[in-house]
């Protein structure tokens, strides 16, 4: 029944048209009927392929509300992690704000008592450092000297063992070619 023609024999019409055409009291040879039970046909047609879009629609927003729950608790996940490292850096800030405020306090009772320990404490260990740099400097100045004697001294014995080696092979060849010349 897809054209108001097939439709035209009230036996095959829908049966919740014949319902309501029962109940209205329409009368069979009715020429409206056929567009009636035609446009029932069609109503009847959408209403399902509804449904059908409807299913896919829903499945379609259960991904999609599933994705959008995923990417939620990811960036639910990394908030924590911002706000646990924040926590940590407040505590941190807290701690130093703490000990800074306390030096300010120091500072501002004793400015110059401070900078006078400081010297006292400091003028000693300065003096002995300067003293051991220049000792540790000579030391050095005079490795460095030794060292490049040293040098000069194994690249004259290296000089002097290959000028050695090389007349020792002259002399070794020059006796074998006289030895093999003569006694052949």
């Amino acid at each position: 029944m897809n054209a108001p023609v097939d439709l035209a024999y009230p036996k095959q019409l829908p049966d919740d048209l014949k319902l309501l055409l029962t109940q209205q009291k329409v009368p069979v040879d009715d020429p409206l009927i056929a567009l009636l039970a035609w446009h029932w046909l069609r109503t009847n047609e959408s209403r399902d392929e509804i449904k059908d879009n409807a299913v896919q629609l829903k499945s379609i927003l259960d991904e999609c509300r599933e994705a959008i729950q995923n990417d939620r608790l990811k960036l639910e996940t990394a908030l924590d992690a911002r706000l646990k490292s924040l926590g940590e850096w407040t505590d941190t800030l807290k701690f130093l704000n703490g000990h800074l405020e306390k030096l300010s306090e120091v500072l501002k009772e004793k400015p110059l008592g401070i900078s006078q320990q400081i010297q006292t404490e400091l003028a000693q260990p300065i003096a002995e450092g300067v003293k051991s740099t220049k000792q540790l400097a000579a030391n050095v100045g005079g490795l460095v000297n030794d060292v490049d004697k040293s040098r000069k001294r194994l690249h004259r014995s290296h000089l002097i063992t290959a000028f050695l080696s090389g007349y020792a092979t002259a002399a070794l060849i020059i006796s074998w070619t006289f030895s093999h010349f003569f006694l052949h």
